[in-house]
């Protein structure tokens, strides 16, 4: 049942939620022990517009992302206009933030198989996941070899995502003639679409690219901002490092495991472990910034109701969420 505005109550609660959670993740830290705290003042010290910087290019990694699914969906005959699909993305960057095991995959997965009609429409968007992972691995493959050229990741994890590319390929060429028999097969919907149509293939990669590129610069904003030593090599390093502690998501937004990744990372850069470990706690806290006031935004926006005047106070309330994060944030480099 709705308030008088017509509002849902999931609105409200999620409205709640995300506020909690981000009131959480500026008033945990100091209770987590002093290495938290040296990152957080390290936060305080950066340079506050390479930081803003570096939270912006986050958020426009996601929303190349976004543009990948909307592309992948558009593929498999679902249509999904570019709002929905960014929210789409941004309520799984949400749950991965707060919950442990890359749960926000699973949400965008159910998010955008709505989008597609029939009852197999959860094994295609499925597919359309396994799809972009694989050729993201594309995207990845002259970053990662850079890193590794720089010792901060080993060579071999240059030939697994060429080979996790290359699979994809041979996939998509073996099936592009094939029709779907079971809802299993509906798993390679994706990759039939896109064995038939190189122009949307090369999109998808395109999207990948772009989605790199930007958390390349966002680490390089930051890096410089913290004042590490040449921000754009740092980068080089992170960056990858970064991409391989997605996979490993025992915590909630990777809490420890993300900072850790890059303190190994700065330490193939000459960085002493302490700068390197405070300095992997100040860089995730921005990402982390980043996913929570999109992903907040984002939830608040799909959970309005169907009538104008409540989607108008949902959008309201979603931007209401992302000024909260933006204020405690900034509030850092004044407290």
């Amino acid at each position: 049942m709705g308030s008088s505005l017509g509002v849902s109550r999931r609105v409200l609660v999620a409205g709640a939620l995300g506020l909690a959670a981000i009131a959480c993740v500026f008033t945990v830290p100091n209770s987590l022990g002093p290495r938290l705290e040296e990152g957080f003042d390290a936060l305080r010290q950066g340079e506050p517009y390479g930081l803003w910087l570096g939270c912006a290019l986050f958020i426009a990694s996601l929303l190349c992302s976004a543009g990948a699914w909307r592309t992948g969906i558009g593929e498999c005959g679902g249509r999904v206009g570019w709002f929905r699909a960014a929210a789409s993305y941004g309520a799984g960057s949400f749950a991965n933030s707060l919950l442990p095991a890359r749960v926000g995959d699973g949400v965008r997965i159910a998010l955008f198989s709505r989008a597609i009609e029939g009852r197999n429409a959860a094994w295609t968007s499925s597919g359309v996941f396994i799809l972009l992972g694989a050729t993201r691995s594309l995207a990845l493959v002259g970053l990662v070899a850079a890193a590794a050229a720089l010792g901060a990741v080993p060579v071999w994890t240059v030939f697994i995502l060429v080979g996790l590319g290359a699979a994809a390929a041979v996939v998509a060429t073996a099936v592009r003639k094939t029709e779907a028999r079971s809802r299993l097969s509906h798993l390679l919907d994706a990759f039939r679409a896109f064995g038939r149509s190189p122009r949307a293939s090369l999109a998808v990669i395109g999207w990948g690219v772009g989605s790199t590129a930007a958390r390349l610069l966002a680490a390089t904003a930051i890096a410089a901002a913290l004042g590490v030593p040449s921000p754009l090599l740092a980068a080089l390093v992170i960056v990858p490092a970064l991409e391989l502690a997605g996979l490993l998501p025992l915590t909630p937004g990777n809490v420890g495991i993300t900072s850790g990744a890059v303190a190994v990372a700065l330490r193939a850069r000459g960085i002493d472990l302490s700068s390197a470990m405070t300095i992997g706690i100040a860089f995730h806290a921005v990402e982390m910034a980043a996913g929570l006031g999109f992903g907040s935004a984002s939830v608040l926006y799909l959970t309005g109701a169907r009538s104008v005047t409540a989607r108008r106070v949902a959008t309201a309330l979603a931007a209401s969420g992302a000024l909260a994060v933006a204020a405690a944030f900034a509030a850092m480099f004044v407290i």
